[in-house]
């Protein structure tokens, strides 16, 4: 390892032509720059201390946390030699480096984060007091994970030397150099080496390059983003000459410039992206009981990005997802809505605003009259409604035919409509019957003939009767039993030298009596 870090440090120095006297060392070959032991692996609240060491005056810790190995240094001065050499378990592996407030960058700051190649953030550059600091070379080299770089607040009023100082960032999008100042840098060779995905720079006034950016892809070519280069060129996006177009040769090379400046890749997306967004409205209106309506106003927004080409012509994407709330419809007591809620809606590209009226009528109940026989069975039904409020009258009156046994004065002669629901009220009834009478006339003739050949007749008659109940509803008779009569005696007349042949006696007359004929004649003595 040790020999690797060695030549490492030997072509960065060949390759800026000078000479490296802060040799980076491994953490046994310095103790007083640089110490680390191994940590008993403390939980701290993010991640896991795996090793914890000193560089320069610096302590620092090396977290593990998942995936990410983070590198995080306290107040002090940092050392020489770069963050490789420092010691820790895998300087490949660091995804991740922290300077907390007070971390001071040594002078010597040459190839600081080089050879991390696997880090993509580092936190607190905006701590960095780099005033003091004359030796930048190589600081970034092979960072290739790193995708965009702010050194906004970085002073370089005092560096020297700046070369290779972001070679072989080949993932490295956007840079901001807005405060550089190049005046004393004597050699700053190679400093944007092969960093072929440099898209955005922004360059201050005084930061003047002699060096030459790399090649900008062929017009035409459709770079991994879905943009397209117009031409191989940067171009001024804001500040000095706005709009106007530089090869890599020239761009670093303008020494007139008189304000920060933007510069971006002269490149655009194969087609512009259009938010598109929608709002739809469902509006509902509750009638309240004195007329006057209550309005409830419900808004979903719903969005898509739609692709727009060059020619006008528009692809669209899928909207978003929204949705209206379900909504309860309030209870007034003795009323009911026509809806009892109005339910919860999806909204798409087709729904439209909508609206909602919401009404109340007064309940209706009903008191239902049932008039029931004595075998349980109902003879008859009278239903009477109102509306909540109404006071209902009560009339009982028993079906033709039937009479009330129930003794009414228990019974509600009135009931007011409550909204507490239909009632029912049972009347007992029994047929009623209508009584009547029946009669019957039974004859009884008496003929006494004469010797003389006359005849004289004595005709009896007697009525008896019954009585009869008639069942008004199904009109059977009931009948009681039949009086009963008498025929009186008939005394028959004497005549001398003849004897009646019969004597006529009284007979009672029963319904078993029939009409009859008492033939009485005299027979000569």
């Amino acid at each position: 390892m040790k020999n690797k870090l060695k030549t490492a440090i030997a072509v960065l120095g060949m390759a800026m032509g000078i000479a490296i006297t802060a040799q980076p060392v491994l953490a046994d070959s310095s103790p007083n720059e640089v110490s680390a032991q191994s940590s008993s692996k403390l939980t701290r609240g993010e991640g896991t201390i795996v090793k914890s060491g000193t560089w320069g005056t610096s302590n620092w810790d090396y977290i593990e946390n998942g995936n990410e190995k983070i590198l995080q240094f306290h107040a002090g001065t940092l050392g020489t030699g770069g963050i490789f050499s420092i010691g820790t378990p895998d300087y490949t592996g660091i995804t991740r480096v922290q300077f907390d407030q007070g971390v001071v960058p040594n002078p010597d700051s040459s190839i600081l984060f080089s050879y991390l190649t696997n880090l993509q953030q580092i936190e607190g550059l905006t701590n960095f007091d780099t005033s003091n600091v004359t030796n930048m070379s190589g600081m970034f080299q092979l960072c290739c994970s790193l995708q965009s770089l702010d050194l906004s607040n970085f002073d370089t009023s005092n560096v020297k030397y700046m070369g290779l100082m972001f070679s072989m960032c080949q993932s490295l999008a956007s840079l901001d150099l807005s405060n550089f100042d190049t005046k004393k840098v004597s050699y700053q060779d190679r400093i944007f080496y092969n960093t072929t995905n440099l898209k955005h720079l922004v360059l201050s006034p005084k930061a003047v390059f002699n060096y030459i950016l790399p090649d900008i892809p062929a017009k035409g070519t459709v770079l991994p983003d879905r943009k397209i280069v117009d031409s191989p060129n940067w171009v001024a996006t804001s500040g000095y000459q706005k709009g106007s177009k530089y090869s890599p040769s020239q761009l670093l090379r303008i020494t007139d410039r008189d304000q920060i400046t933007t510069y971006d890749w002269d490149i655009r997306s194969l087609y512009d992206i259009a938010s598109e967004t929608k709002s739809v409205t469902r509006t509902i209106n509750v009638q309240q009981l004195d007329d006057s309506v209550k309005t409830y106003t419900q808004t979903a927004t719903i969005s898509r990005k739609n692709k727009v080409n060059g020619d006008g012509t528009q692809i669209y994407g899928e909207w978003s997802k929204a949705h209206w709330d379900k909504f309860d419809v309030p209870v007034i007591h003795g009323y009911e809505a026509n809806e009892t809620s109005v339910p919860l809606q999806g909204i798409n590209g087709e729904t439209a605003d909508q609206t909602i009226d919401i009404y109340y009528t007064p309940i209706e109940e009903s008191v239902t009259i049932n008039y029931v026989d004595a075998d349980g069975t109902i003879v008859g039904t009278k239903v009477i409604s109102g509306e909540f409020g109404d006071v209902l009258s009560i009339r009982y009156r028993a079906p033709k035919g039937y009479e009330i046994v129930d003794d009414l004065e228990s019974f509600a002669t009135s009931i007011t409509v409550d909204g507490s629901g239909d009632k029912v009220i049972n009347v007992n009834v029994d047929h009623k019957t209508m009584q009547s009478s029946e009669s019957r006339t039974v004859v009884r003739t008496v003929n006494i003939h004469r010797p003389n050949g006359t005849m004289k007749s004595y005709p009896q008659t007697v009525v008896i009767s019954r009585k009869v109940i008639i069942d008004q509803v199904t009109h059977a008779k009931t009948y009681g039993s039949w009086s009963t009569g008498t025929f009186d005696e008939i005394i028959v007349p004497t005549i001398a030298g003849y004897t009646p042949n019969q004597t006529v006696d009284a007979e009672t007359v029963t319904s078993e009596t029939q009409n009859k004929v008492i033939d009485v004649y005299y027979i000569k003595n």
